[in-house]
């Protein structure tokens, strides 16, 4: 939640910040300010996972990875953008919190290519993969309880992960 600099706020549940940028919008009642900046802001004072899991989702919804290089230049300055430039990794393609934290990893010099289809031996793509580590055959695969809403659905799972073994894939959850 933003707030304008001469108004002073304090709330238990929620930050509220002076906002980066141009002055906070009222939406609703609610001052916020732009999406970029708030991705920028949040990378820049809460850490690099913490900025990749915005930069997703935002990316996700219809931000613009021109909109986010904006903002980094806008707030270059700031303390903590240096840190921010990890949103650069963000992929619109990633479909959870976890996948999108895990893009980190790209800092060590590990690179994941996110959504990765895998193809059969008659080249027919039957699954996606989460990630897979570029350039290798390990696939990573972030699961949640919500995905398995019955047996036959663990089952399944439990049958295309033996399909990808079989195939020389080695799948990390």
């Amino acid at each position: 939640v933003a707030r304008r600099a001469e108004i002073r706020s304090r709330r238990d549940a929620l930050d509220c910040r002076v906002a980066w940028g141009p002055p906070p919008e009222d939406v609703g009642g609610v001052f916020t300010q732009r999406v970029a900046e708030t991705v920028v802001e949040v990378a820049a004072c809460h850490g690099a996972e913490a900025g990749l899991i915005v930069a997703g989702a935002a990316l996700h919804r219809g931000l613009s990875h021109a909109q986010l290089c904006d903002a980094l230049a806008l707030h270059d300055r700031r303390k903590g953008v240096s840190m921010a430039r990890v949103v650069d990794l963000a992929d619109a393609r990633v479909e959870s919190p976890g996948e999108a934290g895990a893009l980190v990893v790209h800092t060590y010099g590990i690179a994941l290519e996110p959504q990765h289809p895998i193809r059969d031996e008659t080249g027919h793509v039957f699954a996606r993969a989460d990630f897979r580590v570029a350039g290798t055959r390990v696939l990573i695969e972030f699961d949640g309880l919500g995905k398995y809403d019955s047996p036959r659905a663990l089952q399944a799972e439990k049958l295309r992960h033996l399909r990808l073994e079989r195939l020389g894939y080695i799948v990390v959850r």
